[in-house]
C-alpha cells in the first residue's frame, strides 16, 4: 500500500513537470492533460531531454568551446556553439509536431556526439554519447521510426570508420585514437544497440497493457452506462405504472364522490316527502285515500333505501381508498 501511494506520488510529480515544462515547449494542452500509458512515458522522455538540451547543454558547449579555444581549435569550438542556436529554436516552435522535436533531439544529439569523437577521440565523450542517442531513440520514438535511426546510425558510424582508417581524418585529432578505434566502437554501441533493443521490448509489454487496461476501461464505461441506462427505464417504467394505476383511483375516486353527493342532494327532498306522507296518515282519509298514502309511503321507504345504499357505498369506497377497510360501517334504511 505505501509503495502504491509513493509510486502514485511519482506519477503526479511526474505529470506536473509534464504539464508545466509542455507549455514552455509550447505543446498543445490537450495533449498534456490526456496522454497516459506509453505516449504519456514518451512525451515526458522528451520533454526531459529538450529541457536539458536547452538549459544545460550551452554550459556544457560553453565550457568545450573555452577548452578548444585553449587548444587552439577554432573551429571546433565555434561548431559546438553555432549547433546549439537553431536546435534551441526548433524545439521551441509551435508548428512542428512532437515527432519532428524527438527527431531534431536525436540529430542535435547525434552531430554533437560525432564532434566531440573527432575532438577527443574514441577515449573522450563522444561515444558514450552516441551510444546514448540509440538509447533515447529507443524511448521516444515507436519501432518503425526507432529502426530507422538506428540504421541512419549505423551508417554514420560505418561511414566515420571507414573514413578514419583511410587517413581521410588524420588532420583529426580522432586519428591517434586508430589503434583502439574498433574495440571501443564496438563495445559501445553494441551495448548501445542491446539496450535500444530492451527499451523497445519493454515499451511493446507497455503498450500491450496500456491496450488492455483501456479495453477494461471502456468495458467498464460501457458496463456502467448500461446499468445507468436500466435504472433510468426501470424508473420511468415505474413512473408510468404509477401514473396508470393513479388515474382509475382518481376517476373512482370521482365517481365516488359524485354519487355521494347526488345522494345527499335527493335524500334531503325525499326526507320531506316521506315527512309530508306520515303526515298525511294522520289526517282523516277515506278507504281509497289511505291506500294510496300508504303505497305512497312504501315508494318513498324504499326509495330512501336505495339512497342510503348509495351514501354507504361510497363510504366504504373512500376508507379502502384511504387505507381503511370498509368494516364497522352502519347502514340505516328508511
Amino acid at each position: 500500500m505505501n509503495h502504491h501511494g509513493k509510486s502514485s506520488g511519482w506519477i503526479m510529480t511526474a505529470r506536473r513537470y509534464s504539464n508545466l515544462s509542455g507549455r514552455l515547449f509550447f505543446l498543445p494542452e490537450d495533449s498534456l492533460e490526456h496522454q497516459h500509458g506509453l505516449s504519456f512515458w514518451r512525451q515526458l522522455t522528451f520533454l526531459v531531454f529538450a529541457t536539458f538540451v536547452i538549459f544545460v547543454t550551452p554550459v556544457l558547449l560553453a565550457v568545450g568551446a573555452a577548452q578548444f579555444l585553449r587548444e587552439g581549435r577554432v573551429l571546433a569550438a565555434v561548431l559546438q556553439m553555432i549547433i546549439y542556436v537553431p536546435v534551441a529554436i526548433l524545439l521551441t516552435r509551435k508548428s512542428l509536431s512532437l515527432e519532428m522535436r524527438m527527431i531534431i533531439c536525436l540529430l542535435f544529439l547525434e552531430v554533437y556526439g560525432f564532434l566531440l569523437l573527432m575532438s577527443t577521440g574514441s577515449n573522450g565523450a563522444g561515444l558514450p554519447i552516441l551510444m546514448g542517442v540509440l538509447v533515447l531513440a529507443g524511448c521516444m520514438l515507436d519501432r518503425k521510426p526507432a529502426a530507422g535511426f538506428a540504421m541512419f546510425h549505423l551508417f554514420l558510424m560505418a561511414a566515420f570508420s571507414a573514413l578514419l582508417y583511410a587517413n581521410v581524418l588524420r588532420a583529426l585529432p580522432v586519428h591517434g585514437y586508430r589503434n583502439v578505434w574498433t574495440i571501443n566502437v564496438l563495445t559501445s554501441q553494441a551495448f548501445g544497440y542491446v539496450l535500444m533493443y530492451l527499451v523497445q521490448v519493454a515499451q511493446a509489454g507497455l503498450e500491450a497493457q496500456s491496450r488492455h487496461a483501456d479495453k477494461s476501461r471502456v468495458l467498464a464505461e460501457r458496463q456502467r452506462t448500461d446499468a445507468l441506462q436500466a435504472k433510468e427505464a426501470a424508473e420511468v417504467s415505474r413512473l408510468q405504472t404509477e401514473e396508470a394505476l393513479r388515474q382509475p383511483e382518481a376517476a373512482n375516486l370521482a365517481k365516488n364522490r359524485f354519487l355521494s353527493n347526488m345522494a345527499h342532494e335527493i335524500r334531503t327532498p325525499m326526507n320531506g316527502v316521506t315527512g309530508m306522507v306520515q303526515l298525511l296518515e294522520t289526517t282523516t282519509l277515506d278507504a281509497e285515500q289511505t291506500e294510496y298514502v300508504r303505497m305512497l309511503g312504501r315508494s318513498a321507504g324504499v326509495l330512501m333505501g336505495t339512497i342510503n345504499d348509495i351514501l354507504d357505498y361510497s363510504r366504504i369506497q373512500d376508507n379502502r381508498q384511504h387505507g381503511g377497510t370498509g368494516l364497522g360501517l352502519s347502514i340505516t334504511k328508511g
